[in-house]
Formats: structure tokens, C-alpha cells, sequence
């Protein structure tokens, strides 16, 4: 197939330029030389200059002629620079985050890309920053698992109107139009409230961190799903959003004294979990003598190794998240 004229016009230029970079204010030819050279219209000699100049390559002066800029680096055009992603999570500190983030350094690898990572540490105003510093940055797209919250920051809602490429992960945002890659986070609901109904828990609660991120919701969805299709009409959903580790204690506490009858727990593993076996704990209650639980996630390591416990847990298979 032939080279496309604009395309042959545009690496004569860059051969030009890659020779003559160490003079001083060394001229190219004209538009009229180049369509002359070519034997082509000034469409795409206008093209290749216009695709230069964007690269800034050359330097348009007016009435004297086109120049090579002399901080051109003839090896970083957007045409043969690699993609740069920028991965912006709450943290790393988890293994379900964890591996997200070797997933998306597993396609990097493989595709000969590039990503930086920049933790919002669960700040909504850090995550702005990162935000806006990615496109400071020029990166190509945006990954984004965006902080909890029932509010978006600007430079979230600014990615929408500019249509910076952004992918979420692991969530939807409510009333923002952004693809995702997620999990079935319904099916997952739905699976943990199952499982414990089969085992013949019946009073079942699902605690949650429910707010404006979808898969949470998601999640509650499915567990309204499996008692409905059971005839369970035992509907135990605790919203723990808003809550550091003292008051979540305080609420889980209070809540089990008040429905002594609860024989089944759902809860994310890890600091949610934490709190709830203490919450337990306090009013006389033991994980597997009586009560039943299902942790969502596998960051539970520590609590069963100081427990000498084996939390049952729904897994999602982040790796391959982060890699999609």
C-alpha cells in the first residue's frame, strides 16, 4: 500500500529536521517548495506541517518561514510516543487493590505502555488533584476507582464536558455517563445471602457502606433478591456510610443489642469486618457459634490468622479487572 502523501511529506520534514537539528534557525522549505517536491495540492503539505507544529516540532514565523524548534526530541511525537495511563486509586494498601493495580501493569508490560500511579488516599480533594494533574501530565486516559462519597469533586465531573477518556473501576457513578469494568456486584449480593439462607441462617443482615457509588447498591440489590426468592421477609439493611472505626463499633454495637435474633451477618472483610466480630464480641457473641457470616473481598488475611478463624468470603478476580 502507498504511503499517504501527507505522511511521505511529514518524515522528509522529520529527516530534515533530525539533520539540521544543531543549527540555528535552520529554515525548511516552503509549502509551495514541499507541493512542488511532492508533485501534490497544499492539503497535505498543510496536513504534515500542521501535524508537526502540534508535535512542536517546527516553529511558524510569520512572513519569514517555518523553523525547527529547537526542544524537539525527534523520538516523542503523538505518533510514536508510548500511551501513558494515569491510575489514580484510594490506596494500595489491600489486595484487592493490589491487584488491580498488577493487572493493569501486566497489560502495560505486555503492550509496551506506561501508567503512574496516584493514590487519592480516600480524599475527595486529593483525587481532584490527581485529576487534574494527570492532564497536566498529557496522559492519554484516565483509570479511576473514585473515593466514597455522595458527591462528585469538579475536576470528576470537568473529565465529562472535556471527554477526557476515563474508565471507572469496580463501580458505576450514579447520573455521570463514564464506562466501567466491574464486577457482577448484584450476583454477588445475591450469592452471600444464598449461601447463608441454604445454610438455614434466616435472619439474615447485610451491612453496607451504601452512597452514590453504584456497586455497593448493587450488592444490597441482590441480597433483597435472594430473600425475596426464598419467602424471607427478614429485610436487615444497615447503612454504616459516614463512619469512622469508634462510631461504626458504636452503631454495630447498638444495632446487634437491638436484634439479638440475627443469626446471619454479610459485611466487607477487612476494617467493616473488623468492627463487627468486636461488635460481637462485646455483647457475647462468637463468628460460627450461631451466627453465620459471608465477607465480600479477601482482606480478611490478618483477622483469621489472630483469630485462628477461616472467613468465608466472596472474591472478585481484580487482576483481571485491572488488566481489562
Amino acid at each position: 500500500m502507498n504511503e499517504p502523501a501527507y505522511a511521505a511529506i511529514k518524515n522528509y520534514l522529520l529527516k530534515l529536521i533530525g539533520e539540521h537539528k544543531a543549527e540555528t534557525d535552520y529554515m525548511l522549505p516552503s509549502e509551495k517548495q514541499l507541493c512542488l517536491k511532492f508533485n501534490v495540492s497544499r492539503e497535505p503539505v498543510r496536513k504534515a506541517l500542521a501535524v508537526l507544529q502540534q508535535n512542536n516540532a517546527i516553529i511558524k514565523k510569520q512572513g519569514k518561514g517555518t523553523f525547527i524548534n529547537p526542544d524537539f526530541s525527534p523520538e516523542i511525537t503523538s505518533e510514536n510516543r508510548k500511551t501513558l495511563l494515569a491510575l489514580i486509586l484510594p490506596d494500595i494498601s489491600t489486595p484487592f487493590l493490589q491487584n488491580i493495580t498488577l493487572g493493569i501493569r501486566k497489560y502495560c508490560d505486555e503492550t509496551g505502555n506506561n501508567y503512574i500511579l496516584l493514590p487519592s488516599f480516600s480524599s475527595s480533594e486529593t483525587e481532584q488533584k490527581n485529576i487534574r494533574l494527570a492532564q497536566k501530565l498529557n496522559c492519554d486516559g484516565i483509570l479511576l476507582m473514585p473515593v466514597d462519597g455522595e458527591s462528585y469533586n469538579d475536576a470528576l465531573l470537568e473529565l465529562i464536558i472535556k471527554k477526557t477518556p476515563c474508565i471507572l473501576l469496580d463501580r458505576n457513578l450514579i447520573g455521570l455517563n463514564l464506562p466501567s469494568v466491574s464486577s457482577d456486584h448484584r450476583k454477588m449480593g445475591y450469592e452471600a445471602a444464598k449461601y447463608l439462607l441454604e445454610k438455614g441462617y434466616d435472619k439474615i443482615a447485610y451491612f453496607a457502606q451504601t452512597d452514590a457509588i453504584t456497586s455497593v447498591n448493587e450488592r444490597a440489590q441482590g441480597y433483597l433478591q435472594a430473600l425475596h426468592e426464598h419467602e424471607n421477609r427478614e429485610q436487615l439493611l444497615v447503612n454504616l456510610s459516614g463512619h469512622d472505626n469508634e462510631t461504626m463499633h458504636e452503631q454495630l454495637e447498638y444495632f446487634l443489642k437491638n436484634h439479638s435474633d440475627i443469626n446471619g451477618v454479610i459485611i466487607n472483610s477487612g476494617i467493616p469486618e473488623a468492627n463487627l466480630i468486636k461488635a460481637l464480641h462485646s455483647i457475647g457473641r462468637t463468628i460460627g457459634e450461631g451466627i453465620g457470616m459471608i465477607c465480600f473481598d479477601d482482606n480478611n488475611l490478618l483477622i483469621d490468622l489472630c483469630l485462628n478463624m477461616k472467613t468465608t468470603t466472596i472474591v472478585q478476580d481484580s487482576l483481571k479487572i485491572g488488566y481489562e
